[in-house]
């Protein structure tokens, strides 16, 4: 897969680039005008419990990417995509409970490298803006990852595209991918 791309939106060209994430287990390609959060940005706006693995913005904060992975136990014999859906619906129940706002627009599920991914795109607001986001759960290596895209709601016809580009960019550390969906006879 390649590892970068050039766009063009009705705001102009960018090229998306590929972001390794190899304590994570993943890498995906991401719009190049994204940078790491600092630490005491990231620190103040998330608590300990839900704070992000990975923290990307743009200098006017109006886009960002998040993950976050979560270890999981596998010695229940729970398969891991049964594992990823309880979590996805978890996520889903407290996004729809807990977030100001929350409109959805739909859930969708995608198949990633043999890989099971459910999104749910929204609307929610903030002190000042109403946002676009769209939420991503997916298992790799033992862990489950979610991840979310967020941009200004102004942004939504823009970025929408971009984030499922994004998204289909996805690849799996070679020896995650093969150990836990090794491939067909």
């Amino acid at each position: 897969m390649e590892n970068a791309y050039s766009v063009t939106t009705i705001n102009g060209d960018f090229c998306l680039k590929r972001n390794d994430f190899p304590s994570i287990g993943i890498s995906i390609c991401l719009p190049d005008y994204l940078d790491n959060m600092r630490e005491e940005e990231v620190n103040m706006l998330f608590p300990a419990f839900v704070r992000p693995t990975v923290s990307k913005t743009n200098t006017e904060y109006s886009i960002s990417f998040m993950l976050k992975d979560v270890a999981i136990d596998m010695s229940q014999g729970l398969e891991a995509d049964a594992l990823l859906l309880d979590s996805f619906v978890a996520q889903h129940k407290m996004l729809s409970r807990m977030v100001p706002g929350y409109r959805e627009f739909g859930v969708n599920r995608k198949e990633i490298e043999r890989h099971i991914v459910f999104c749910v795109e929204y609307m929610s607001y903030s002190l000042e803006d109403d946002l676009y986001n769209v939420f991503f759960t997916l298992a790799c290596g033992g862990k489950i990852i979610h991840g979310t895209f967020s941009c200004l709601a102004e942004k939504l016809h823009e970025m929408r595209m971009v984030f499922y580009m994004c998204l289909d960019t996805i690849q799996f550390s070679s020896t995650e991918s093969t150990a836990q969906h090794p491939a067909p006879n």
